[in-house]
């Protein structure tokens, strides 16, 4: 997770991969990705649930809080095969 959100805090990384942007929501998300640098001022809460629609699937969600203000300011979200999991 932190790998991920170091990555989206470079200009250059996400200029140039669109893959990446659209992998970790950048275009949905208003909060700027260079906060994330520093990693202790956030908590990050992992969710796993079945997929409503899909009973294969598994919903993977992780929200990312600020430690100050306790809002949410980012969340990611991913379908998984329990096989994959």
């Amino acid at each position: 997770m932190k790998t991920i959100m170091l990555a989206a805090s470079y200009d250059h990384i996400l200029k140039n991969d669109e893959d990446l942007r659209d992998f970790i929501w950048f275009d949905h998300n208003a909060y700027n990705v260079h906060k994330f640098r520093q990693w202790e001022e956030f908590e990050y809460v992992f969710e796993q649930t079945k997929h409503q629609e899909k009973s294969e699937f598994y919903r993977s969600l992780v929200r990312i809080y600020e430690k100050k203000s306790g809002k949410e300011v980012w969340k990611i979200g991913i379908c998984l095969k329990p096989e994959d999991i």
